[in-house]
């Protein structure tokens, strides 16, 4: 189902609408809901991202992993960088994130591409 979604989403009429701007899809972060990790639809979902990014060349950045991989949202929650709901970033959340996410772009050497190696 996520990969027909982002199949209409990326469709070669809309990259072409595009031109030359860089498309980065972003995976979602670690996160609960109602208590309990969903952790089936968070891989099928990046995943599917993924896999869209490799097969046309667009650059790829996974929060879930940058935040240290499955799991890591109650880490994230005891330093006080997730809310209370298990599903948001606290301010200070989202900035560390953010400078994750320029670090990832700036090691990359600019865009990453999903080409450049396994998640």
């Amino acid at each position: 189902r996520h990969a027909d979604e982002l199949a209409a989403l990326l469709s070669p009429r809309v990259r072409e609408a595009l031109g030359t701007v860089p498309v980065l899809l972003t995976a979602p972060p670690d996160h609960e809901q109602g208590g309990r990790r969903l952790a089936g639809f968070a891989d099928a979902v990046r995943d599917a991202l993924w896999d869209a990014a490799r097969a046309r060349g667009l650059g790829f950045w996974d929060a879930r992993a940058a935040m240290g991989g499955p799991g890591s949202v109650k880490a994230w929650r005891e330093r006080g960088w997730m809310a209370p709901d298990l599903i948001h970033a606290t301010r200070e959340g989202y900035a560390i994130l953010a400078e994750r996410f320029v670090a990832a772009l700036l090691e990359a050497g600019g865009f990453p591409s999903a080409g450049e190696g396994a998640p």
